[in-house]
């Protein structure tokens, strides 16, 4: 295991920063840009070729997955950080030879509206929704585009509840850029075929990877985060960025294993371990 740890960290004193994109592709088609990291740690922006910052973003870099989605004709992009409950959505266009951001229309409330009429309010207990996940882009035009997530619904105070009910949908919503704005033209939402509602009391995981509701997910979560970060308060700016690939490729690997919990918690405890050395070392 020290082995292990003190390759890791030579790793961290050596590798390059830089942010992984997971979805779409960070270069655009035109070469002349690429997203990237910012001048402000942990700050996503619009690079040129050289790599000299044109626009900085709103957008931070996430450990679970950064995707980037260009136009044919490099005048447009779609970006979107997916955190652990939740993804968002940046968007950036050129206007008048100059890049601007363009607000992402907010589509909850249409997808709740949709949603309400599907859930079971038998119970008395009010849903909301708890998870967002995104699932894919596609450009229609160079204006127009078409993208899909996964809403979980729940009627319990939180997704680590483990006796709520869940139901997730598919949400498929269209939208196009205009001068200066995005407008959502249509929101469509259908239950997820093969999810139902059932409690999740007894549930270790479901197809979709709802690990989160076994009760040994909680307290090891708990520890892997401490330990990650009492190491990265260690760090310099950049070996903190390396780090955070480290724990994106730690990740990536977990979530592989959502359907065999045993594995999946085996493989996080090895993972803390292995911090718990690095914090060691680090003086």
């Amino acid at each position: 295991m020290k082995f292990v740890a003190s390759l890791l960290l030579s790793f961290l004193l050596a590798a390059t920063a830089l942010c992984k994109i997971t979805e779409g592709n960070p270069v655009s088609p035109d070469k002349r840009f690429r997203v990237g990291p910012g001048s402000a740690e942990d700050q996503l922006a619009i690079l040129d070729s050289a790599g000299n910052p044109v626009l900085p973003l709103d957008a931070q870099d996430s450990a679970r997955g950064v995707g980037v989605y260009w136009s044919s004709d490099s005048q447009r992009v779609f970006i979107v950080v997916q955190w652990k409950w939740s993804a968002s959505l940046y968007a950036a266009q050129i206007t008048s030879g100059h890049w601007q951001t363009v607000h992402v229309p907010d589509v909850s409330d249409e997808v709740e509206e949709q949603a309400k009429p599907m859930l079971n309010t038998k119970s008395g207990r009010a849903w909301s929704a708890q998870q967002d996940y995104f699932g894919s882009l596609k450009w229609l035009n160079n204006v127009a585009f078409e993208y899909d997530t996964t809403v979980s619904f729940g009627n319990g105070n939180s997704p680590k509840d483990v006796d709520q009910d869940i139901k997730e949908f598919r949400c498929q919503v269209k939208m196009e850029f205009a001068p200066g704005v995005i407008v959502t033209n249509s929101v469509g939402v259908v239950p997820n075929a093969d999810t139902a509602e059932v409690g999740t009391t007894n549930s270790i995981t479901s197809k979709h990877g709802n690990i989160e509701n076994d009760p040994r997910y909680a307290p090891q979560d708990a520890r892997l985060n401490s330990v990650y970060t009492a190491l990265r308060a260690r760090l310099s700016p950049i070996k903190r960025e390396q780090l955070k690939q480290l724990e994106r490729d730690f990740l990536n690997r977990r979530d592989q294993l959502k359907d065999k919990p045993d594995a999946f918690f085996a493989l996080t405890e090895q993972q803390i371990g292995i911090l718990q050395q690095m914090l060691s070392s680090v003086h």
